[in-house]
């Protein structure tokens, strides 16, 4: 019932690392076979590859503006599942500015239509369709403004159905110099279209991945961190699978057919508010065997993410939790374990809930793991530290601005001040809908 699509580096990125672990899942994959059981529907049910169609391709969409990208991020494997429809590219690329990757226009020939005539193609072969599923970065030209015009144009084409965003925001310290424009821009077109943004923070996520890191030398506080990009794109990745992958636990059909609902269960309790849809992902898993559930809550809750203060121009602000989404896949002995971790999450993380939400938790569970027998928990919090980021972004974007750089590389491309206008208005809104709630 979905179609993913994955635009600009960072997406076709995150968006292979995720299939690596679709296929992966519960499943031991045979290159030759995967056709052939796939269109069989005697299936053994347990080693069904979610997602995946009855002739066996992937309902994945690759689109850059450079050929080199889409053909060096897939793997062998991979690349067999992906039609050479589905892999789209242009002749050169949008020099990280949002501006011209927006002005893609939507013409027979074009990228963007290229991109949603397959989309079209995609959504015909489906037996019903429920959304869309997003992989992009805020930083880039093409993520951002290609993803930003391809969100419109998905709302016009398909206004019933869902949208959801798997945005990848930038380093604080800075990527490119345009990045906190292009994250202004993109971040008030998802708003605007989108029903669910699943944002992950490469300064958080590098920051996680820190503390667990097993290469780095136990008595050495100064050595180089060895988390590269690979790792940060595999954080991501097994994020996302754990939450949209099937929870065969809750189905109760006797061959465990799920209908794919489960990607937009995250909309749909973790979303209760259409003006507040930004979610924080906060993931952990197993390194080993013996690791415990117990330690794998204090991970998550331990993270300051959601629970550190933040000041404004009024005073210290005390975040505020507007819904959760709990996750958990791997062997569980009892439901008396797995109450027992949502119950450490709730008391850390909704001790400041809204009025408004009297349910502000919900919890899945599935006794079957994403990966190699590993235990991982994922949270999914609509949360009002998420304010934070977007009045950074809008208060760096607005300096730069307010002294007039760089905007005559967007003004080019017909991104006059009026577009800048409402996009601050509209991020600035959001930031205080959250802060007000």
């Amino acid at each position: 019932s979905t179609v993913f699509v994955s635009v600009g580096q960072c997406g076709n990125q995150v968006g292979h690392t995720f299939w690596e672990q679709v296929l992966n899942w519960n499943t031991s994959w045979d290159e030759k076979q995967t056709l052939k059981r796939q269109a069989d529907d005697g299936y053994p049910s347990g080693h069904r590859i979610p997602f995946l169609k009855r002739n066996g391709a992937i309902p994945w969409v690759m689109v850059d503006s450079e050929r080199k990208v889409v053909k060096g991020c897939l793997s062998k494997k991979i690349s067999q599942l992906v039609p050479a429809e589905n892999r789209l590219s242009h002749r050169k690329g949008y020099g990280g500015n949002w501006a011209l990757g927006y002005s893609e226009q939507k013409r027979q020939g074009s990228l963007l239509g290229q991109t949603l005539e397959c989309m079209r193609k995609e959504v015909e072969r489906l037996d019903v369709f429920s959304g869309t599923v997003l992989f992009h970065s805020l930083a880039g030209g093409t993520g951002s403004g290609f993803g930003s015009h391809l969100v419109e144009a998905l709302r016009d084409e398909y206004p019933l159905a869902y949208i959801l965003s798997v945005a990848v925001a930038p380093f604080h310290t800075g990527e490119t110099p345009l990045q906190h424009y292009n994250s202004l821009l993109c971040l008030s077109w998802l708003q605007k279209y989108t029903d669910g943004i699943m944002l992950f923070s490469n300064d958080h996520i590098l920051s996680n991945l820190q503390k667990t890191d097993t290469t780095k030398p136990v008595h050495s506080k100064s050595a180089p961190s060895t988390i590269s990009f690979d790792k940060i794109n595999h954080y991501i990745a097994s994020s996302v699978a754990t939450n949209v992958l099937p929870i065969f636990d809750s189905c109760k059909h006797r061959n465990k057919v799920s209908i794919g609902k489960e990607v937009w269960d995250i909309v749909q309790s973790a979303c209760p508010n259409p003006e507040l849809k930004f979610l924080t992902p906060l993931h952990s898993w197993g390194h080993k065997p013996s690791t415990s559930w117990d330690q794998l809550v204090h991970g998550i809750v331990n993270s300051s993410v959601l629970t550190k203060r933040f000041k404004l121009k009024d005073g210290v602000i005390f975040p505020t939790t507007n819904s959760l989404l709990l996750t958990a896949r791997g062997n569980l002995t009892s439901m008396a374990q797995f109450e027992h971790c949502l119950k450490s999450v709730k008391e850390k993380l909704v001790s400041n809930p809204v009025s408004w939400n009297p349910f502000p938790t919900d919890a899945r569970l599935s006794h079957e793991p994403l990966l190699n027998n590993r235990k991982y928990l994922t949270l999914c919090a609509n949360n009002s530290s998420i304010a934070d980021y977007l009045l950074h972004v809008c208060n760096k974007a607005r300096t730069m601005y307010t002294a007039r750089a760089y905007l005559h590389w967007y003004a080019k491309y017909s991104c006059d001040v009026d577009c800048f206008e409402e996009s601050f208005e509209l991020m600035d809104q959001t930031a205080q809908s959250y802060l007000t709630t």
